[in-house]
């Protein structure tokens, strides 16, 4: 069935597409897409924009607070030396310099000297030039003197109180914030090295970075004189010894030429050993060939007896002179083979005499050239190349310049911070929060009515109003549809989990509803004064009732139009509403007379009897407040419900839900898609709308 732009579907079949829709039991926000994060923006554009506001005045405060910094930066350059060049490490080397001069020694040193540093002193602010400082200046000194003396109440610090230079003096900066000040890096991949330090005083920043350049150039001169006269006083031990080696080398030479003499030639001496050896070959040469032409003559054949004897004389003869002259020839030789080892023995060692003494007069020459060398030092490795000037422009951002990015910073925050507010609002704003939370159909939402002082505090339905009558039909509709048909007597039951939730003006609207579709509407609530008692009489139609759609006036203070009863008319004095036989006796009196019974119910935690009463109702419309019935609360107020019906094992009561008390330009704000946003724009509501 549906009803302009609500649609009822019945919990015991769920199926189609829009049921799936709107029973889905995922969370919310689980699958963010752009126009839910637009509704959420829309929702909260007021929060949003105070929160970006507040967070971009706090930042424009914060960043006039802080007086403008002013960078002023000084250049050295380092000159490796060649031993340096050549075993590749100029990187080193620099980041050597680097962590000395933002070593915490070298800092300390530097802020010590500041103290008693006239230039320094002199930057200090001068209280007589109070009145030539501008306005922001002033406004500056006060805020900056303001969040001192906060400072100084929340936590007080008198330790520190004894660390300034003097009564007049300024105070250097300490190690921490000079740390944080202080930055120094390498020019690309050169041997030059930049030095900056950032400062409230461009004077004060070009002092302090002059004077770390100049201290880190102290320090490296003093390391070099020092080097300087280490390697003096070793030269100067190791020059007195390489002279006495020299010497004690001399004088051995010396020793050694006056005990062998002067030194013979190679040649001279290699000679005659050649000559003898040479002379003792040919004379073996010769004492062979007479031998073999003795041998030959002895073997031949016989010749005259004296021929042979003189010839074999002369022949032994000659052999025994050569073998004379080989014996003489080898002992020669054997004494000029001794004496040339001697000779060579003789030349080693002088050899070696003269290399020793070579070598301590090299030694000594090279650390007398050493010395005339550290006589006139060479650079220390580390000059100035460019001092730190006074900056003439600060180097810090504008304060205004951070306003439109707090802007933008804070209003991502403040989206954030709203939907985390969303996501822990346990309250309902939808229909379907109500369905995936408690599993049971919404059929309509009523609109909140605005209070004003000529009312009465309790909230009523005004069927003037386009979108209460809608709201109120809508329901009807819905609840016309889940009694089913049966003829008479259909009991209609109005609950919620606590009171002031709109149940007492739902059912004076759905009893006004359905007296204007021509039914006999019996209204029973819990106190109702007699004069607004109406029965009629059995068997009869409710007088002056008007034909078609037209709901009647519903107001507390005159004719509803319908028959009204107490719940203690009902059960003879017993305002508890205990399912009695008191009870069921008043209804099924009253229940052949009419065709339905409106039950205004106390909220379920309030009367006890309210769970029972559910398993007799035909419907129960169980009302959550919008924004305030958490959903701990509705659910545990519908398992009440539930329970007698579960105890007796008997089928579940139908119980449907109606959103009430809405505020309607809140909830299009949600993008529901539901009749809500027209009932919410007037200019698209029709004249009328009935219901067939």
């Amino acid at each position: 069935m549906r009803l302009g732009t609500t649609e009822f579907i019945s919990a015991s079949h769920p199926s189609g597409a829009a049921f799936s829709e709107l029973s889905d039991d995922r969370p919310r926000n689980r699958d963010i897409k752009i126009h839910n994060i637009g509704a959420l923006i829309w929702r909260h554009k007021a929060f949003i924009a105070c929160f970006a506001l507040v967070g971009a005045l706090l930042t424009g405060v914060a960043a006039f607070v802080l007086p403008p910094k002013y960078t002023a930066t000084s250049q050295i350059v380092i000159e490796p030396t060649q031993t340096q060049v050549a075993a590749g490490i100029l990187d080193a080397v620099v980041d050597t310099h680097i962590a000395t001069i933002t070593s915490d020694a070298h800092l300390r040193a530097v802020l010590a000297s500041l103290s008693g540093l006239p230039e320094y002193q002199a930057t200090a602010p001068s209280s007589s030039a109070g009145s030539e400082m501008s306005f922001e200046a002033h406004l500056r000194e006060g805020l900056v003197g303001a969040a001192a003396q906060l400072q100084a109440a929340v936590s007080p610090s008198p330790a520190n109180e004894g660390q300034s230079a003097g009564p007049t003096g300024l105070a250097p900066p300490g190690l921490e914030e000079a740390k944080l000040s202080l930055m120094v890096r390498q020019e690309r991949r050169s041997s030059v090295v930049s030095i900056s330090y950032k400062s409230s005083s461009p004077v004060r920043a070009a002092l302090i970075a002059n004077q770390i350049t100049a201290f880190h150039l102290n320090a490296m001169s003093q390391r070099k004189q020092l080097e300087l006269e280490n390697s003096k006083q070793w030269l100067d031990q190791s020059l007195t010894q390489a002279q006495r080696e020299s010497e004690a080398a001399d004088e051995a030479l010396s020793a050694w030429s006056s005990v062998h003499g002067a030194s013979t030639p190679d040649s001279a001496k290699g000679e005659p050993i050649a000559e003898t050896v040479q002379k003792l070959e040919g004379v073996r040469a010769e004492l062979a060939k007479l031998e073999r032409v003795r041998n030959l003559r002895l073997a031949s054949q016989p010749a005259p007896a004296q021929e042979v004897a003189a010839e074999m004389a002369r022949l032994e003869q000659d052999v025994r002179m050569l073998r004379t002259q080989e014996r003489a020839l080898a002992e020669h030789t054997a004494s000029l083979q001794t004496v040339s080892g001697l000779m060579l023995a003789q030349r080693k060692e002088l050899q070696t005499l003269e290399r020793k003494a070579a070598s301590a007069a090299d030694n000594v020459r090279g650390l007398s050239q050493l010395k005339r060398e550290y006589k006139d030092p060479r650079t220390t490795g580390v000059y100035l190349l460019a001092p730190a000037s006074v900056p003439l422009r600060p180097s810090s951002l504008s304060p205004y310049l951070y306003i439109p990015a707090a802007i933008i910073a804070f209003a991502l925050l403040g989206g954030v911070a709203a939907s985390t507010r969303e996501q822990l609002d346990r309250t309902f704003r939808q229909s379907s929060d109500i369905e995936s939370a408690l599993g049971v159909p919404c059929v309509g939402l009523i609109p909140d009515v605005p209070r004003s002082p000529n009312r009465p505090r309790r909230p009523t339905l005004e069927a003037s109003a386009y979108p209460n009558v809608f709201a109120v039909e809508s329901a009807c509709a819905m609840t016309l549809a889940a009694t089913g048909h049966r003829k008479e007597g259909k009991i209609i039951l109005l609950t919620s989990s606590h009171p002031a939730e709109g149940t007492t003006a739902l059912a004076e609207g759905l009893a006004s509803c359905l007296r204007g579709l021509n039914q006999r509407v019996l209204l029973v609530s819990e106190h109702v004064p007699h004069k607004h008692i109406y029965p009629t009489p059995p068997g009869r139609a409710p007088a002056n009732l008007d034909e078609g759609f037209a709901t009647q006036s519903c107001s507390g203070e005159s004719d509803l139009g319908f028959d009204r009863l107490s719940v203690m008319e009902l059960t003879d004095g017993d305002p508890t509403l205990l399912v009695s036989a008191a009870l069921i006796a008043g209804l099924k009196r009253v229940q052949e007379r009419y065709d339905y019974i409106v039950m205004a119910a106390p909220a379920v935690f309030v009367s006890p009897g309210v769970p029972a009463l559910a398993n007799i109702a035909d419907v129960v419309l169980f009302a959550v407040r919008w924004g305030s019935t958490t959903r701990d609360v509705a659910a545990n107020a519908l398992a009440s419900l539930r329970k007698p019906a579960s105890v007796r094992g008997d089928r579940a009561p139908n119980i449907l839900a109606v959103l009430t008390r809405v505020d309607l330009k809140s909830y299009v704000q949600y993008r529901p898609g539901d009749a809500a946003e027209f009932l919410y724009d007037h200019r698209t509501r029709p004249e009328a709308n009935s219901v067939s």
